[in-house]
C-alpha cells in the first residue's frame, strides 16, 4: 500500500474557497517520467512559502493548523498569500507531524 505523504492544492484558490482548484494526493517520486496509468505528475513550483507545523491526533491537527493559518493571514500584513499553491506534508513514518506550506507573494 502506498502511503499518502502530500496533499497539494493548485489552481485558483481564494479566501472564500468558491474558486476553482485541484487537490492532488501523492508521494515523492524520483522522476516524473515514471508516472503511469491514470496518475498525474506535479512538480511544485519554487515560490516563497510560509510553513505552519504541529503534531497531534489526526484529523484534528489538520483543522488546528488551518485555523492558525487563517488567523495568521487575517491579522498579519507582512505576508500575503499567493492563492495558487499550498501543500501539506505528512510524516512518512506515520507520526502525527504535519507541515503545511502556503505560497506567499
Amino acid at each position: 500500500m502506498i502511503k499518502i505523504q502530500y496533499w497539494v492544492s493548485t489552481g485558483t484558490i481564494e479566501g472564500d474557497n468558491e474558486k476553482s482548484y485541484s487537490l492532488i494526493a501523492g508521494r515523492e517520486v524520483s522522476s516524473l517520467g515514471n508516472i503511469s496509468g491514470e496518475l498525474v505528475g506535479l512538480e511544485v513550483p519554487k515560490f516563497d512559502y510560509l510553513v505552519f507545523s504541529d503534531e497531534g491526533e489526526m484529523p484534528q491537527i489538520i483543522y488546528s493548523i488551518w485555523n492558525a493559518i487563517w488567523d495568521y493571514f487575517s491579522t498579519n500584513e507582512q505576508h500575503q498569500r499567493k492563492y495558487n499553491y499550498n501543500f501539506e506534508c505528512y510524516s512518512a513514518d506515520n507520526t502525527s507531524r504535519v507541515d503545511i506550506y502556503i505560497a506567499i507573494k
